[in-house]
């Protein structure tokens, strides 16, 4: 994919100091993961019932700072995969979205922007 087709988020500095990070890319809600050096984008929604991951505030992670947790339900997710590994969709994954680093910025797939 070129880069025309892909639609600014933030500059990757956004995250320094954080392990998550709350966007918006043409009106959808996502959210940025760092994992380690990598970071991921995850549409901000439980496949339990459609609801945002945090409590408003762009913080995704559990108190341990290791599994993704969902603020409504406490469904927990593996960072690296989306995989809901507790919970009441346990077995279902948040739907990940393509994510391009260039020149210390990010960029998301059009396809973000339709949920």
């Amino acid at each position: 994919m070129t880069l025309k087709e892909h639609r600014f988020l933030c500059n990757a500095s956004a995250l320094d100091g954080r392990n998550s990070l709350g966007v918006e890319c043409e009106g959808t809600k996502l959210m940025l993961i760092r994992s380690g050096d990598t970071i991921r984008a995850y549409l901000n929604s439980c496949p339990h019932r459609g609801v945002p991951l945090d409590w408003g505030n762009g913080e995704f992670f559990d108190s341990g700072g290791e599994l993704l947790l969902c603020s409504t339900h406490g469904a927990l997710f593996l960072p690296s995969t989306g995989l809901c590994v507790a919970g009441p969709c346990q077995g279902s994954s948040l739907k990940s979205i393509a994510l391009l680093e260039r020149d210390g910025k990010l960029y998301c797939c059009d396809s973000a922007s339709t949920p």
